[in-house]
């Protein structure tokens, strides 16, 4: 993932990443950020919703 997007996984946003279906770990510069599950027509974020960042 780019820095944006990594930031977005951890905010809990929506993602728009090209993957295969299914479970993905997602990383940033080679460290494992999380889990996601990718479906036909979205993404389900897999990081706990109280570790989020919730400031810009």
């Amino acid at each position: 993932l780019s820095q944006q997007q990594a930031l977005q996984y951890l905010r809990r946003k929506d993602l728009a990443i090209e993957a295969p279906r299914g479970w993905c770990l997602v990383k940033y510069c080679g460290l494992p950020l999380g889990w996601i599950k990718v479906l036909p027509n979205r993404i389900n974020n897999y990081y706990p919703a109280e570790w989020r960042i919730l400031k810009e």
